[in-house]
């Protein structure tokens, strides 16, 4: 009798009973959890930064990992960090540079610091370049943006964005920072916020 490979799904099963994360598995086990079982395309860099902290989690529990708890740590590093920066409103606006120089986007945000409302804005080539701006111009934090990532949760009116951003400190450590929104804009801007935040507080590893 051939063995033949059937998707789990097909007899009420999911992908999370088969696939078992422990201290020992690699990032793309954990990238695959991630993708399969909630969507989340990860970039291959953040593969590696959140394959260290399943890992870390996995070593201290001394068990494997579900593909829940896999979530729940995803959400807890990434998408819930709200110290000290949380975004309360955004809005950006395409201006005009000026005689035969194209078009720029004019930022305005109101952020919670630390539970303390503050107003910044400032001019960029475009709505995450102009947020970025507007955080050095109020000397709220330095930092190089490296890469930005995005793809749809879903499909219909209703799906949400996931949005991945890499920056870089002064002293050269690099943070990812992710969020879900269902406008794709503010997706890249609480995901700027998440990464910033993960630089300033302690997080599961590096």
């Amino acid at each position: 009798m051939p063995y033949l490979p059937i998707d789990p799904q097909d007899i009420g099963r999911s992908y999370e009973a088969i696939i078992r994360i422990n201290s020992q598995s690699g990032k793309g086990g954990v990238a695959y959890v991630m993708e399969q079982e909630f969507g989340f395309q990860l970039p291959r860099a953040m593969r590696v930064e959140f394959g260290k902290i399943i890992n870390r989690i996995a070593d201290e529990r001394g068990q494997e990992i579900s593909g829940r708890d896999i979530y729940k740590a995803f959400a807890r590093e990434y998408l819930h960090r709200a110290t000290p920066f949380e975004l309360e409103s955004f809005r950006a606006d395409v201006t005009r540079k000026g005689s035969g120089k194209g078009k720029a986007v004019e930022c305005a945000a109101r952020l919670k610091i630390n539970g303390e409302p503050r107003e910044i804005g400032a001019t960029g080539n475009g709505p995450i370049n102009a947020f970025v701006q507007a955080i050095e111009k109020e000397r709220l934090a330095q930092f190089e943006l490296l890469s930005y990532a995005e793809h749809s949760l879903g499909s219909g009116d209703e799906a949400k964005a996931a949005a991945y951003i890499q920056i870089e400190t002064p002293d050269g450590q690099k943070f990812f920072g992710a969020a879900v929104d269902t406008n794709t804009e503010l997706a890249s801007i609480k995901a700027v916020l998440s990464a910033l935040n993960r630089s300033l507080q302690p997080h599961e590893a590096r």
